[in-house]
């Protein structure tokens, strides 16, 4: 694990992780390939490239060579430089970086592919490693995060330290410090030419009044609100109003004569 400790290198052979860092961001770390790997590469590039073009430089010299021998050490010295040219450009352009902010990981040659992810949103982070890998002390870690897919490491170097700064700078993301050191970086001063491209407030003349709508206009004198008049209260009536008048006795009714009928 190399850590960021921002030296000084030629830009044309500057790792991607670092030439996509934004103002406001610091590298903590970029993970280390196992010299394990690199030692395979080399050891095929001699056994497989350089062993059959010296072997077939000695049958010829013997004068033993055929076309059959010749075919076999002529294919297996092609595939040995093959291999080895894979594995030093899988470890040339693959990156796999850590900032204060997040993670990013960095594949391919001709094409570009990149994966990053928030150290806001991480989950947990796996470590896989085989009886190998831990006696050689290399292995992958698997990042999980909210919302989206795993990332998985190439194979680094001390995978386990790698995964406890991972851990440390996800857990110091997540404090209210960190916030506020954020909040106080955006708040920065505003220089001359910030304060110039204000408007600027226009001197009146003497006696000039300012137009409508200019905030040093006076406003008009608000009218109070009417006030709402009470309805006068009722008077109760008088107990004497609510006496009752006696009514007439019914009368029996009379014939048109005018003379109450006889009964006989």
């Amino acid at each position: 694990m190399v850590p960021g400790n921002g030296a000084s290198r030629l830009k044309l052979f500057e790792p991607y992780v670092v030439k996509s860092l934004p103002e406001h961001e610091r590298l903590i770390a970029i993970a280390c390939f196992p010299w394990i790997l690199r030692a395979a590469s080399w050891t095929i590039l001699v056994v497989l490239g350089a062993g059959p073009i010296l072997a077939l430089l000695g049958l010829l010299a013997t004068g033993q060579l055929t076309n059959l021998w010749a075919g076999l050490g002529i294919t297996a010295s092609v595939a040995g430089i093959a291999w080895f040219l894979m594995i030093e450009t899988y470890i040339t352009t693959t990156e796999f970086g850590l900032t204060d902010h997040r993670l990013v990981v960095k594949r391919g040659f001709f094409g570009r592919a990149t994966a990053e992810l928030p150290l806001v949103a991480i989950e947990n982070v796996l470590l896989r490693q085989s009886f190998v890998s831990r006696v050689f002390r290399y292995g992958r870690l698997q990042i999980n995060g909210s919302g989206g897919s795993p990332i998985f490491s190439p194979p680094i170097a001390d995978p386990v330290t790698f995964r406890a700064a991972i851990t440390e700078a996800s857990i110091q993301m997540q404090t209210p410090e960190h916030h506020d050191d954020q909040s106080a970086q955006s708040r920065q001063p505003r220089t001359a030419h910030d304060t110039r491209s204000q408007p600027q407030k226009q001197a009146r003349a003497p006696g000039e009044r300012p137009h409508v709508g200019h905030r040093d206009a006076p406003r008009p004198a608000e009218r109070p609100a009417p006030k709402k008049r009470r309805p006068p209260p009722q008077r109760p009536e008088h107990p004497a109003s609510q006496k009752k008048h006696p009514t007439k006795a019914a009368t029996p009714p009379q014939r048109p004569g005018g003379a109450p009928r006889r009964l006989r």
